[in-house]
């Protein structure tokens, strides 16, 4: 009788234990679901969908316009439409400049206003950022597409939710010139050419090397069977 009663509980306490380990399971859930509510997954771009046989030129421009109308000359001499990500502060500053690149052809996008450090700023810094930028386009006369390039590449999960929430697409890249650091045409061109492909986006900046890189860019991507378009372009489904 004893034993028959000890294996009663046991079968009692053992679905005990059962039932509370589904609450925990339950509960667990939705506390993820509620957290995944609040952050909500991320989606920046490194790369375009392959199928076009296109690459995108990104020139990142917060100075440079000393070198901007020539970079505009080779881009045009080599029929090459890129996207330049402009600064507000630089919009502002060079509103001239800035519908020059428009009216050349070229796709403006958005780089946030003053160039900071973003992932060191609140969501509603960033989106402050975003929002001058698009402003200060407005006012210099330019149609802004709904790209975002965040300053230094950088990329913690907030930056790119507080740009999506208003409706940007965050664009990283693919290749790096890195002509920032003023290499050579030839580093610059053996960083990208031999990597190029079906949907790469090229990051580059206003500077001397790159207008000169410019022609064996496109030399090189081209007999690849590539051909350079926008974002818009290379992006639409």
């Amino acid at each position: 009788m004893r034993i028959c009663l000890w294996e009663k509980r046991k079968v009692r306490l053992t679905a005990a234990a059962l039932v509370a380990i589904l609450i925990l399971c339950i509960a667990a859930s939705i506390m993820w679901l509620a957290a995944a509510a609040d952050n909500p997954v991320v989606a920046p771009i490194y790369q375009a969908p392959a199928g076009k046989n296109l690459v995108a030129l990104m020139i990142n421009v917060d100075w440079g316009e000393e070198i901007l109308p020539a970079m505009l000359e080779a881009l045009a001499k080599e029929k090459i439409k890129a996207t330049f990500f402009i600064s507000g502060r630089f919009a502002e500053r060079q509103a001239e400049m800035v519908r020059t690149i428009a009216a050349a052809g070229h796709e403006i996008a958005n780089h946030g206003y003053s160039h900071p450090h973003v992932d060191r700023l609140s969501i509603n810094e960033n989106q402050n950022e975003i929002i001058k930028t698009s402003e200060a386009l407005k006012a210099a006369g330019v149609t802004e597409s709904p790209y975002f390039a965040t300053p230094y590449g950088e990329k913690k999960e907030h930056v790119i939710q507080a740009a999506e929430a208003l409706n940007y697409k965050v664009i990283f890249w693919t290749l790096d010139t890195v002509d920032w650091k003023e290499p050579s045409v030839d580093t610059i061109l053996q960083r990208i050419v031999p990597k190029a492909a079906d949907g790469t986006l090229i990051l580059a900046h206003p500077k001397a090397c790159t207008v000169d890189a410019i022609p064996g860019l496109a030399a090189g991507i081209r007999e690849k069977g590539l051909e350079f378009a926008s974002l818009s372009d290379i992006l639409a489904e």
